[in-house]
């Protein structure tokens, strides 16, 4: 039975990729919630056929764009983040198993959930078919078990190389 584990702390290098997916996925949460709010008082203006009500509507919207623009200065710290990095991975023939420092960072996912594996030369980036997980993230010096060629073997037609 094939097992390959990466076990230890990532490098700043790893961090900073998941804190600016993270980022990026705030950024679009909240842009949704703007649109939705907007296109939702937007819809109220017209359905009251009165023109002239849609006008603070409209200043709501430019409140809500307003919020989006500094929601990058209202961020989760990178150290409540780190909570959430891997610090243990195992992968078999069926599955990979992932752990953060706390219990409710535990994820376990079928190998067939794997969309693709992106490789940036020092980590591997594994991106899954909905349900998503980001933060699985296998730094290629914090393998414990089996080979980076093993894993490579594994996973030949899922890996897509990163050119910097």
């Amino acid at each position: 039975m094939l097992n390959i584990e990466f076990c230890g702390e990532l490098s700043s290098e790893s961090k900073k990729f998941l804190y600016h997916i993270e980022h990026k996925l705030g950024i679009l949460v909240w842009s949704l919630v703007a649109i939705s709010i907007s296109v939702v008082l937007i819809s109220i203006g017209f359905a009251i056929n009165a023109v002239i009500y849609l006008i603070p509507f409209v200043v709501l919207i430019i409140i809500f764009l307003i919020i989006i623009v500094l929601f990058p200065k209202i961020e989760v710290s990178p150290k409540e983040l780190e909570k959430y990095y891997p610090k243990y991975i195992l992968i078999d023939n069926k599955e990979i198993k992932f752990e953060g420092q706390i219990e409710k960072s535990y994820c376990c996912k079928e190998l067939a959930d794997i969309k693709k594996i992106i490789d940036f030369g020092n980590f591997y980036y594994i991106k899954f078919y909905f349900p998503f997980n980001h933060y699985c993230i296998c730094q290629k010096n914090l393998i414990t078990q089996g080979t980076i060629e093993e894993f490579e073997q594994l996973f030949k037609d899922e890996i897509v190389r990163k050119i910097k």
